[in-house]
């Protein structure tokens, strides 16, 4: 979430911090309940204030969720030119992009089961608008990866593929490496299954590779 601004008044950082205790309560309570099950008087109790106080600064529970996903998504979504420069070789970059969102599934798991929850609602709670920028940022980060993958492909990296498609299994590997972690129960479990899944990405599972034709 938003971190504290050390240029702002002692009642601006006291209002910062309550906004980040409710969008904190509200995270657990969605998570544990589900969206459509959770209520405002629930989240007000988490974070030990009244019904009122959130309004002072949420206008609705969907505003709330929305609030949430914004601006954690916006945080999340700065790793990615972070990671994927193209100044190491693609594999070391994926790993490292898998490996950093293992991290969060473990450190924010309140906020990976919500977020895992709206997505497979495609995100019904929000109003078309809403979902709309939702999607925006989500072909945002497919975008980023693919003009990687390309490149990789120009610089002799990966033979010619479809970078698009290299894409959507990557997005989809990393979503379900969020929803199931993969079955595995600890981080160390799941680092070990992304070095494996990284040795697939690029060297297949076949002992022989079929003849494409290909030069």
């Amino acid at each position: 979430m938003e971190k504290e601004d050390e240029t702002l008044s002692r009642r601006d950082r006291e209002k910062l911090a309550h906004r980040l205790d409710i969008m904190d309560a509200a995270t657990r309570i969605f998570a544990q309940k589900g969206y459509s099950n959770a209520t405002l008087e629930e989240i007000a109790q988490e974070a030990e204030f009244s019904k009122g106080t959130l309004y002072l600064y949420f206008s609705s529970k969907e505003d709330l969720l929305y609030s949430i996903i914004s601006e954690k998504s916006d945080e999340i979504f700065k790793n990615v030119p972070e990671i994927l420069t193209g100044n190491t070789p693609l594999k070391d970059e994926l790993r490292e992009l898998f490996m950093r969102t293992a991290e969060l599934s473990f450190d924010q798991q309140d906020f990976t089961r919500m977020l895992m929850a709206i997505h497979a609602m495609d995100y019904r709670p929000f109003s078309e608008e809403k979902v709309e920028e939702f999607m925006l940022n989500h072909d945002k980060f497919w975008n980023y990866v693919t003009i990687r993958v390309q490149s990789a492909i120009d610089n002799g990296e990966l033979r010619n593929v479809d970078p698009e498609a290299v894409s959507g299994l990557i997005h989809g590997s990393l979503d379900q490496m969020m929803m199931s972690r993969w079955n595995c129960e600890s981080l160390d479990c799941l680092k070990i299954a992304i070095d494996c899944v990284i040795d697939i990405f690029f060297n297949g599972i076949a002992k022989k590779r079929e003849k494409t034709g290909e030069k």
